[in-house]
């Protein structure tokens, strides 16, 4: 543990100011998870202070769920709870006021794109026809797994690409979140292993830590997860479930080989473990054409596939859709029915109008050609930088990148600071508990146009500067 720096004659009293930089050094990686804190006698002796100052900042730092008290052992540190951190305070900072439009802000964090007027006068013209057409049908609760006109365009989708979905086993969905909360209710109980990759979605990994399931993690590569480290997990602890992103992952946009599809597809069938895939930005891609999935009609009972059409079309209709093995499919549709009962109906017609009068196809043309462009351009920036880099290979689609910083500038000090200046990135810390991987940043595109990307790349390249010449405290 580095040394504290206590002012007596501070506004804030001791054992806050000690809770607090203890706090720091936890969440900075500074001090690793299973550390053991110094003794009560120690640190009163060290700074000057009464034990019951220490105790005082202990106490905080245990009901904080920082560390852990162990009766006749001593106070260990205790793994970052990425719920607390992540979601309270750089997830709902970043989100909970909806898509920020404000003037002033450069959105570095949101990966979801900024609907414009053409795509809200369409449906605002489809809704107006469907409430001539059949107003009755609008306002009626709709099926639970969604209404037949979207299911049959979705299925029809997948028969295009040589793929066969049942419609019982279709569910329209208020987009992949509901999805993975779904499945934390229904499927994953406190005796369930689920595998996250490292870095990965933390929003997913918490989700099925609230359900009381046992996180393991493996490392992302270049080209898709580790398999050496994948395959020594599965030999020493019963692996339940996979949740991954096999196409441009978040946070680090890899596209996972199709050698390592095939070897997690044979893992998966070796030692039966279901893969949770997350495809919420497989249609982003920018050459080559569609991206193979996980999911196919051969491994169907392998695969719970999810997809959104938040990220590729508007996040304001919040629907998407999972397709379910047989064997989930009632445990499924029950939670649905818990839930909410069904998707309103409305959108779920103005969606499948969209999608049959090719309205999705030729927006989604437009936005992989608009995100090509500002890739391109944050690419160059990045590149061009001296303090900034990129561990990962190019790949040509998606909607962020993952951004190496100097190894002495923390993330989450890089983030506090362009807080301050109207400018949001996501934290390596929101994405990994490892120490190693928090000089990290996502910076996403989506939601700026190029003048704010320039604008937001050059004071991000200006604070990483400061902060690797003089590292400020936090």
């Amino acid at each position: 543990m580095e040394p504290l720096h206590l002012q007596r004659d501070g506004e804030k009293s001791l054992h806050y100011q000690i809770y607090t930089e203890i706090k720091n050094q936890i969440l900075r990686g500074h001090i690793l998870p299973g550390t053991s804190l110094p003794s009560y006698r120690f640190m009163s002796r060290k700074y000057g202070v009464n034990i019951s100052t220490v105790e005082k900042a202990y106490d905080m730092l245990e009901v904080n769920r920082y560390i852990q008290k162990r009766h006749g052992s001593g106070c260990y540190v205790l793994p970052l709870d990425s719920l607390e951190f992540y979601s309270d305070t750089v997830m709902l900072d970043s989100f909970e006021h909806g898509q920020s439009l404000s003037e002033g802000w450069i959105d570095f964090a949101s990966s979801t794109p900024v609907v414009g007027i053409e795509e809200s006068r369409s449906f605002a013209g489809l809704i107006q026809k469907l409430a001539q057409d059949k107003p009755e049908e609008l306002l009626r609760r709709p099926p639970t797994r969604g209404i037949p006109a979207l299911r049959d365009v979705i299925c029809e989708n997948f028969a295009q690409r040589g793929e066969t979905v049942c419609p019982e086993h279709l569910h329209i969905i208020n987009g992949c979140q509901q999805g993975i909360n779904l499945i934390c209710q229904s499927i994953i109980s406190k005796n369930s292993v689920v595998l996250v990759d490292d870095p990965g979605y933390s929003v997913a990994t918490n989700s099925f830590q609230r359900a009381g399931a046992q996180i393991e993690t493996v490392s992302m590569e270049e080209d898709g997860p580790d398999l050496a480290a994948l395959e020594g997990i599965l030999s020493r602890i019963p692996v339940d479930y996979y949740y991954t992103m096999a196409n441009f992952q978040c946070p680090t946009n890899v596209t996972f080989s199709p050698e390592k599809r095939a070897a997690i597809l044979t893992l998966a069938e070796q030692h039966g473990f279901v893969i949770i895939e997350d495809d919420c930005l497989g249609e982003l891609y920018f050459e080559g054409g569609q991206k193979s999935t996980l999911w196919n009609t051969k491994a169907h009972d392998q695969v719970i596939y999810l997809t959104s059409f938040s990220k590729c079309l508007a996040p304001g209709l919040r629907l998407g859709y999972m397709v379910v093995p047989e064997r989930f499919e009632r445990r499924i549709t029950a939670a649905k029915f818990n839930a909410d009962v069904a998707t309103p109906a409305i959108m779920q017609e103005a969606l499948a109008l969209y999608i049959k009068q090719g309205l999705y196809e030729r927006h989604i043309q437009t936005l992989r050609q608009d995100y090509a462009r500002k890739r391109t351009l944050m690419r160059q920036m990045i590149e061009a930088s001296r303090f900034l880099s990129l561990p990962y290979h190019n790949e040509s689609g998606g909607a962020f990148f993952w951004v190496q910083l100097p190894e002495n500038v923390e993330s989450v000090e890089l983030w506090s600071l362009l807080q301050r200046q109207n400018i949001k990135v996501i934290p390596s810390i929101a994405c990994s508990q490892q120490a190693m991987k928090r000089h990290f940043i996502r910076l996403s595109y989506a939601g700026c146009d190029e003048e704010m990307i320039r604008t937001g790349m050059l004071q991000i390249q200006r604070e990483t500067e400061r902060l690797y010449l003089v590292p400020p405290r936090v």
